[in-house]
Order: C-alpha cells, then sequence, then structure tokens
C-alpha cells in the first residue's frame, strides 16, 4: 500500500465533496470542478492500494546525500561541492 497515494487521493474526494456540496448551498459553478477532483481522488485512493510503497533512495557507497540540495557527495565532506552549504551530520 502507497499511503501518499492513498492520503492525497482521499484529500483530493474530500475536496471534491466540499466543492460540491458548497454549490448546492452557494450557486458559484464549482460543481462543474468536483466532479473530475472527485474522478482523479477516487483513481489515486484505489491505486494507492494496488501500488507497493516506493523504497527510499539510498547513496552509492561511499557518498551521502546533501541535506540541502540532496545531491550526492562523498559521505566526509563538511560543505556541499554543489551548494556549499555545511552539512549537519548526525553521529553521536
Amino acid at each position: 500500500m502507497y499511503r501518499g497515494l492513498v492520503a492525497s487521493g482521499g484529500i483530493f474526494a474530500i475536496f471534491a465533496v466540499f466543492l460540491i456540496v458548497l454549490d448546492l448551498y452557494v450557486p458559484l459553478g464549482v460543481s462543474v470542478f468536483g466532479l473530475p477532483i472527485a474522478i482523479v481522488g477516487a483513481v489515486m485512493f484505489a491505486a494507492g492500494f494496488l501500488r507497493a510503497e516506493p523504497s527510499p533512495p539510498t547513496p552509492h557507497p561511499g557518498k551521502k546525500f546533501c541535506w540541502y540540495c540532496m545531491v550526492q557527495i562523498p559521505e566526509n565532506s563538511v560543505e556541499c561541492s554543489n551548494c556549499g552549504l555545511h552539512q549537519h551530520d548526525l553521529r553521536v
């Protein structure tokens, strides 16, 4: 189960229902957008149950990700060679 896709689809669907219900009380014409958003939300919600959770990215051996720009840099780097910012390692 891909939890992020399920949550995003649910939020889309809830927002679509909100637009449709809002249009019943205040005729703004927003329900025209509500149905396509509801369909997209339902498809995303269903696809989240069918798709596996993606694996987190892992750096190549001897490398780490920059905390800011996510470029792979040597593991012992204090500053990123791409963005030049100081790296905050969580070593105790």
